[in-house]
């Protein structure tokens, strides 16, 4: 109980990872499991991906710090985690850096990529952002985020770099 409780799993086909969000008020994170040659998996994790830095703000707020549902994509080469305040995004196959957040400041439970879309299940809406690679190789990827201020469903993009992943934020209804 002091160390918070394992929520969601995933298993990463490409390498074998296994992740486990461990949903923690105080210490909202990630764990990742690498296998062992012999397919076993050591009792510590290999890499450990803390969620604290973005939590929900506004009128979601006192929600509790939930690391829930993720998506390892291996097209995309990235582990998308439902985190506090949104959706964090992590390069999934080296060192597990943090490519960008999606701030949707609600309490998101699971998410899921298909049909060129990064659907996820927040409080009680269904949210989908179309997803797109960037062909032009230079990991330099502008990021799309104009939404009309009496929308209910807005979410804004931050903090991508050195990403050939393209992600734009529309308004879902």
């Amino acid at each position: 109980q002091d160390t918070g409780n394992p929520n969601g799993v995933a298993r990463n086909d490409e390498n074998g990872d296994l992740a486990v969000c461990i949903t923690d008020f105080n210490n909202p994170r990630t764990h990742i499991y690498s296998p062992n040659e012999d397919g076993t998996f050591n009792n510590e994790p290999s890499t450990v991906l803390y969620h604290d830095e973005y939590r929900i703000e506004g009128p979601n707020e006192d929600m509790v710090a939930l690391v829930d549902g993720l998506t390892y994509d291996a097209d995309m080469q990235a582990l998308f985690i439902s985190s506090p305040g949104g959706i964090s995004i992590y390069e999934a196959f080296d060192n597990y850096e943090l490519l960008g957040f999606i701030r949707i400041d609600d309490l998101c439970a699971n998410n899921v990529v298909g049909g060129g879309y990064l659907w996820m299940t927040c409080n009680q809406r269904l949210l989908r952002i179309p997803l797109a690679t960037d062909s032009t190789g230079d990991g330099d990827v502008d990021m799309v985020s104009n939404f009309p201020a009496n929308t209910n469903a807005a979410f804004s993009v931050s903090l991508f770099s050195k990403s050939m992943l393209l992600v734009l934020a529309l308004p879902v209804l």
